[in-house]
């Protein structure tokens, strides 16, 4: 929500290949500043498999696809337990 709020929603969807030349180098400045950010939002042990991630971007990508899996896990555990009873 932060970034919708302070108008930097554009690092999480696009990389910074869409940024016009002109733009390119403040955009790369904010998008380590926001990048060190996340990685303080992250939890501990999570942050281990993102730190490589050196993008807004890239980093925003990977964690959706850890807490992906981890709803999808949790609804395929839930429904075999479910089928149990």
């Amino acid at each position: 929500m932060w970034f919708l709020g302070q108008g930097h929603y554009d690092h999480l969807e696009q990389d910074g290949s869409q940024v016009p030349s002109e733009k390119a180098e403040q955009w790369k400045q904010a998008d380590f500043q926001l990048c060190a950010l996340l990685w303080q939002s992250v939890e501990p042990r999570l942050l281990i498999s993102l730190r490589a991630f050196k993008t807004c971007h890239s980093f925003w990508k990977k964690a959706q696809s850890i807490y992906a899996n981890d709803i999808q896990r949790l609804y395929d555990t839930t429904n075999k337990l479910a089928c149990l009873k």
